[in-house]
């Protein structure tokens, strides 16, 4: 007994002499505490009877267990349709809509930039890519300036009426097909990016065969480039339904005006109203579509080498010659992409200089929201213009703290994660640190906050409730999953020769790590820390449950003035995160060489290789 004893002793002592198992042992424990721990006790939340209107409701004591949520929720009746079917099938369909309108946008640009000799296809190339820049809910207001009108919804003039006296039908204006269309075009350039980078590496000896063979480019197309670049598609369209699937922003700005909900927005409102029991329930259940799928995606994609050639690339893909159609053609997609890419901005600096919301003419314009010092058009707190206003300033300021300090976070715990899954890959404990790391990317961003909404609302953890250091918590789990991603990548692509040299002369393993394996990979880490930061300051899905009110951060405040019908607050702020996000990705890539254009590894854009 006492041998086996010393001899466990001296195991767990060679084992944590290894500084990577003990890396991979803290951030295994650290994980399981903030993603595990709190998903359960999300699970609980769906059995217990809360405070307020479910407690009268129920009529059993706060905290004691019950099925009334699922009964309710789930039983026949008007109150299931209203509150789960009814935004179920909308979310479906919303999720579907999005996949196809982007993969079928994305696709074709991806196909004329690369297979064709389209002119432009610099500048298209460039400008494609803003949407997806730019967040959702930024296309979704931009739509709204564009086509509400005073017989639609909420009766304000949009750009459109103003102009040109035009009343675009309601359902052009709200409801799915609107939300449809923004999201599609969001995840186009996405499906541009993925789709396109295929099309650009893959083999073309297949193709080059098959010319020689005198097959039809459509014949070439169908049999040959399709199987090829379908994979691509597949993972392409599982990851935008997910995406669409989870949407919450886009549904609010064009949805609620004519009570379209999706499972998102009806857990806010559910949430809102008291009825926190079954809103954990929808949270639960688009957690758990979110995870079928990725997951569906991430089995399927690990098939894909059965799709690709492995004989290398050979030569120049033959262009398709547009002739005469080639002018048309590129100028009708350069002004599409300018529309939806630099206009929008000028649309929503334009939305900030009229005095009165929807009055389109010279009289109108002012600059009393920009640089006023009065009281303004906002009575609620709100005094002055937004480059004298406090409230707005306080705003800025938190977000970017909150972005810094998320980065920070998810940033450093991927480095190390990165280096000590790469130090030990292959065994069981690096899979289950790197697939829990990977675990909150399954999860959408609104169904991740109800879970750490859940546990601060219970007891013990009580003091996490509506504070700054829970929201930090929470965007750095939330973004780990990039930064464990971009760390581990970047620990692959260094021998480990390099390391063992160094432990040969006895240096120990954090100066080989900061010494020597970070100025080597130090561009590829450095996205890891500043990619977050893009992502948080634009994000509204994550804080929406959480924040302690609607002017804490920029864009739950901006989601507060919409709504509230201070559409002059709502796109100027609209404009600053906008100008905001595209300085840091600007940063980024001049910083590391990554961007969305060129992917994380730096290689050549879309089209100009």
């Amino acid at each position: 007994m006492k041998h086996k004893t010393i001899k466990l002793k001296n195991s767990v002592k060679t084992f944590f002499s290894k500084p990577a198992n003990t890396m991979l042992v803290f951030f295994g424990l650290l994980l399981a505490l903030l993603t595990l721990y709190p998903l359960l006790s999300m699970l609980r939340e769906m059995f217990l009877v809360h405070s307020g209107i479910e407690k009268t409701l129920i009529r059993q004591p706060k905290g004691s267990y019950t099925l009334f949520h699922f009964t309710k929720l789930f039983g026949k009746g008007e109150w299931s349709v209203i509150n789960f079917w009814q935004p179920f099938f909308n979310s479906l369909s919303l999720g579907l809509g999005s996949a196809i309108v982007g993969i079928a946008l994305g696709g074709v640009v991806a196909w004329l930039m690369v297979r064709s000799n389209m002119r432009f296809k610099k500048l298209i190339g460039t400008l494609f890519l803003f949407p997806y820049l730019m967040p959702a809910w930024t296309m979704a207001l931009y739509w709204l300036n564009l086509f509400q009108n005073s017989r639609a919804g909420s009766g304000v003039v949009g750009l459109l009426e103003g102009l040109t006296g035009i009343c675009m039908p309601q359902r052009f204006v709200y409801g799915l097909w609107p939300c449809i269309a923004v999201n599609g075009l969001h995840f186009a350039p996405f499906a541009y990016i993925l789709i396109g980078g295929i099309l650009q590496n893959m083999d073309a000896t297949l193709e080059e065969s098959a010319t020689i063979l005198k097959a039809g480019r459509a014949k070439i197309l169908r049999c040959i480039t399709l199987p090829i670049i379908m994979p691509a598609v597949l993972s392409t369209f599982l990851l935008i339904f997910s995406s669409g699937f989870a949407s919450y922003t886009v549904p609010i700005f064009l949805g609620g005006a004519v009570r379209f909900f999706t499972l998102s927005s009806k857990m806010k409102g559910l949430f809102n109203a008291g009825y926190s029991g079954q809103a954990y329930i929808i949270g639960a259940t688009v957690i758990l579509m979110g995870s079928i799928i990725l997951s569906i995606n991430q089995r399927y994609t690990g098939k894909r080498r059965s799709f690709t050639t492995v004989t290398g690339k050979s030569g120049q893909v033959s262009m398709v010659d547009l002739k005469r159609a080639n002018t048309p053609i590129a100028l009708a997609l350069l002004l599409f992409v300018i529309f939806f890419s630099i206009v929008p901005l000028f649309v929503f600096a334009l939305q900030t200089l009229l005095r009165n919301a929807g009055v389109y003419e010279a009289g109108n314009l002012t600059l009393d929201f920009w640089i006023g010092r009065g009281e303004s058009a906002y009575r609620n707190g709100m005094i002055g213009g937004i480059l004298f206003n406090k409230t707005i300033f306080s705003a800025l300021k938190n977000s970017l703290l909150l972005s810094i300090c998320a980065a920070a976070f998810a940033g450093t715990a991927g480095l190390f994660i990165g280096y000590a899954v790469v130090r030990r890959r292959g065994t069981r404990l690096a899979r289950a640190v790197e697939n829990m790391a990977f675990f909150p990317y399954l999860i959408p961003s609104i169904a991740f906050a109800t879970i750490y909404l859940s546990i601060s609302s219970s007891e013990a953890f009580s003091f996490l409730y509506n504070s700054f250091f829970l929201l930090v918590i929470v965007a750095g789990v939330k973004y780990l999953p990039f930064a464990s991603r971009g760390g581990i990548n970047s620990m692959l692509q260094i021998s480990e020769e390099i390391e063992e040299a160094a432990l040969v002369v006895g240096i120990p393993w954090y100066k080989r790590l900061f010494r020597i394996l970070l100025p080597i990979q130090k561009t590829s880490i450095l996205s890891g820390y500043l990619l977050p930061v893009i992502t948080c300051m634009r994000e509204v899905d994550l804080f929406t449950l959480l924040v302690p009110s609607d002017h804490f951060l920029l864009t739950t405040m901006l989601l507060g003035f919409n709504q509230t019908g201070y559409d002059q607050y709502a796109n100027a702020i609209t404009l600053l995160v906008i100008v905001i996000v595209l300085l840091i990705n600007l940063l980024t890539e001049k910083l590391t060489g990554a961007s969305v254009a060129k992917g994380v590894d730096g290689g050549a854009p879309i089209g100009r290789k």
